[in-house]
């Protein structure tokens, strides 16, 4: 999950499968720490999703997985 306005990762989860128990409680746990307002993208407008498209191709993929290999 990316903050919009700072472009900061506030939260990762990485697993085979993510139950959506396990997607609510950690999207929970960071309202309770940060406050956080959901917005979600408009259906059929993949456009409004390209700050994390682009995050998780390169800041993801390089920073953190780099490291890992």
């Amino acid at each position: 999950m990316l903050d919009d306005f700072n472009r900061e990762r506030l939260g990762i989860e990485i697993d085979f499968s993510l139950p959506s128990e396990r997607v609510a409680r950690t999207l929970n746990r960071i309202i309770e720490w940060r406050g956080v307002a959901l917005r979600y993208i408009q259906p059929g407008k993949p456009q409004q999703n390209a700050n994390v498209e682009r995050y998780n191709r390169t800041v993801l993929r390089q920073e953190w997985l780099g490291r890992y290999i």
